[in-house]
């Protein structure tokens, strides 16, 4: 009777079957321990998970490995040509890039659950935010740390063309718009669409107390 063995072979990564008729048993005890040291899950000659004698697991798709779980919890995804030992998350592509989860102001605000250091990217203000000291901070890159005169936690600023070329000036004070001055030179107070050189809505007062002289 022919029997075999069937093995995972690391090299081209497929379940090879050897023969172990005639056999002597101290060989067949070898031919076991190399099968029971290379555990893998294998759907496909080209797909499959391995730990190919490491500590740490292989992901192949497609006959090429895309991603590797090492034996202290690192992960990383991609071709991996120059691992970097440091980094618990490593992304390596020359055609893809990492999308953060997008939402609007709404949505923002809406999760409520959001832990400090969480990362999102606005689409209302089309910017990045990370959440800091439970409030929503702007991460600033080059372009609009120039537009923007703020305080700590970005709540307090005066701020120039809040989207693409829209020529205004906003003035907020904790995390509320307060004034505008448009494109035209109208200035808006509790109104961020003034119709008049100075436009005010809401609740006003104006106190004159001079004394005149001389006459």
């Amino acid at each position: 009777m022919v029997k075999t063995i069937n093995i995972y072979n690391t090299i081209v990564r497929e379940v090879q079957g050897i023969c172990t008729s005639g056999l002597k048993p101290l060989l067949k005890l070898v031919l076991i321990t190399i099968f029971l040291a290379t555990p893998f899950i294998s759907a496909h000659a080209q797909t499959s998970i391995t730990s190919e004698g490491t500590d740490s697991l292989l992901f192949y798709t497609a006959g090429n490995k895309n991603m590797v779980l090492t034996h202290d919890g690192k992960l990383r995804l991609g071709t991996l040509l120059n691992p970097n030992p440091s980094a618990i998350l490593q992304l390596n592509s020359t055609t893809g890039g990492l999308l953060i989860p997008r939402m609007t102001t709404v949505q923002r605000d809406g999760f409520t659950n959001a832990t400090d250091a969480t990362l999102i990217y606005n689409t209302t203000l089309a910017r990045f935010q990370i959440r800091q000291a439970g409030a929503w901070v702007d991460i600033l890159t080059t372009a609009t740390t120039a537009n923007i005169i703020q305080d700590a936690d970005a709540d307090t600023k005066i701020e120039v063309e809040q989207s693409a070329d829209e020529d205004k000036i906003r003035v907020s004070t904790a995390g509320a718009e307060r004034m505008i001055i448009d494109e035209t030179g109208n200035v808006g107070i509790g109104t961020s669409s003034p119709d008049a050189k100075l436009n005010v809505e809401g609740t006003w007062d104006i106190g004159i107390s001079n004394t005149v002289t001389g006459f």
